[in-house]
């Protein structure tokens, strides 16, 4: 039987604005996990997904397609498969049947989710267990392309970003690929080009994070739908006050990227204000509820015991995050946190082992 594990991520900086192609964002996988499991099968496979359904829902092919029970169920995981056997295929590979087991860690057993990327996670550990089942050797580019290509075929709103920092698993700085581009190329060339092609404007970088640094995360217990906010500022980019936005948005995180490979604390925290002050913005020009009344808790208990906070992600709920210098206390705010609600989450940067 071969496993795998998969991070989830949390957008540091850079959110809204890296849905535009050549924008860039921070982003981190961290230490919570989806698990595969994967093994031989005869005539027919089974997929399993702990919390998505009950049972084991059975899958086998008619010339070469796949056919499930239950696909609504298992949207992406069919794509994935689909996708995935493609590949093999134009790689020279022969199909074989397996059985997929899947448990997520990235939420509540009560199906409420943390807003750690679960669905792209998901993918990409699909990605990485039938790499290792048809001994693929695909390295953490070609398992993002993939997952990417999976991912797209279902939702095309989001930057993809959450697929970049649990494909490659560590601490990253993301810059979006062309989409116009992506949507025209992967209609002429088949997946195997598309995984070996150089993707216009996409760029993805490893950065360090500083050991004297903490990273406290908050969940309000609400979550939120990125797809539907995405929508919904997007209805405002053609206005001034939107550029802008993007502009000052790519300004701070190159700014935060240098401060965090230089390891300047201050710094840090001076470009995570300056993110927080430009989704506030944002939320003024689009009326998009970014900071609900708990993120805002959440992130003026952070900054009253010094530490530097803002909201992860689409925002409307989920987690907002915090930086605090490693000498300083965190009980009494976690204490304050939980006072109002907030879930502190024993999570942290991931990397890589």
């Amino acid at each position: 039987m071969i496993n795998v594990k998969v991070p989830g991520k949390l957008f540091i900086a850079g959110e809204y604005a890296v849905v535009e192609p050549g924008n860039k964002a921070i982003i981190t996988a961290v230490d919570s996990f989806i698990h595969v499991s994967i093994e031989s099968a005869e005539d027919f496979g089974t997929l399993y997904s702990e919390g998505l359904i009950s049972e084991k829902v059975s899958w086998t092919r008619n010339n070469e397609q796949i056919f499930l029970e239950d696909e609504q169920a298992f949207s992406y995981i069919a794509r994935a498969i689909e996708v995935m056997e493609e590949y093999v295929k134009e790689v020279g590979r022969d199909l074989s049947y397996f059985h997929l087991r899947i448990f997520n860690e990235l939420g509540e057993k009560d199906g409420r989710k943390y807003g750690l990327g679960s669905s792209g996670a998901v993918v990409v550990a699909v990605v990485r267990a039938l790499n290792l089942f048809y001994k693929l050797d695909l390295s953490d580019l070609q398992v993002f392309k993939l997952a990417v290509i999976i991912s797209r075929g279902i939702e095309k709103k989001g930057s993809c970003g959450d697929i970049a920092a649990s494909s490659f698993a560590q601490f990253i700085s993301y810059q979006t690929f062309d989409f116009a581009w992506f949507d025209k190329i992967s209609k002429e060339i088949t997946i195997s080009q598309m995984v070996e092609t150089d993707w216009p404007l996409l760029n993805i970088q490893p950065l360090n994070f500083p050991e004297n640094l903490r990273f406290l995360i908050g969940w309000t217990g609400k979550a939120a739908s990125t797809p539907k906010l995405v929508t919904q500022v997007e209805n405002a980019k053609e206005q001034a006050e939107h550029q802008q936005f993007l502009a000052q948005s790519n300004t701070c995180v190159e700014e935060l990227i240098r401060a965090f490979e230089s390891k300047d604390i201050q710094s840090i925290f001076t470009q995570i204000a300056v993110n927080r002050k430009l989704l506030q913005g944002l939320q003024k020009h689009t009326s998009v509820e970014i900071e609900t009344d708990k993120l805002q808790k959440l992130i003026a208990i952070a900054n009253g015991h010094g530490a530097a906070a803002k909201t992860s992600g689409a925002g409307g709920g989920d987690c907002g995050i915090a930086f605090i210098e490693k000498d300083k206390g965190i009980d009494e705010l976690l204490k304050e946190w939980k006072a109002q609600g907030i879930i502190p989450l024993r999570f942290s940067i991931y990397r890589t082992e």
